[in-house]
């Protein structure tokens, strides 16, 4: 797992996880991922995981984390398929994503849009 911040076109990508296995409603970044931008920023999320769950986006805004953010209408993500998700996020936050259940990411990038 890795959170650099390689620039390409209009995008910066904050977060990027290749064929690794997590544990169920764990931080997937070791660091938090914060904007670049001021004072918002757009965060794409790609995201194909090997079983069904759901992607939680929690917020931190001056060191406390807010209540988990369920993407896709709190709805299982489906096994395999790819989603894409736009997330807001203000300079004074910083974002993690966990996954409610123990499987494998085949793909999960994290990229701020620049110049929206």
């Amino acid at each position: 797992m890795s959170a650099n911040s390689l620039i390409a076109g209009d995008v910066i990508e904050k977060g990027n996880i290749f064929n690794t296995a997590i544990t169920a409603n764990t931080n997937l970044f070791t660091t938090d991922l914060e904007p670049s931008q001021s004072p918002l920023a757009f965060f794409l999320i790609y995201g194909v995981f090997q079983g069904a769950g759901k992607l939680k986006v929690l917020r931190t805004v001056s060191g406390i984390t807010a209540s988990a953010e369920i993407l896709n209408s709190d709805t299982d993500l489906t096994a395999n398929a790819a989603y894409v998700f736009s997330v807001p996020v203000t300079y004074a936050e910083k974002l993690n994503v966990q996954f409610s259940t123990s499987t494998t990411i085949t793909k999960l990038v994290i990229m701020e849009v620049l110049n929206v």
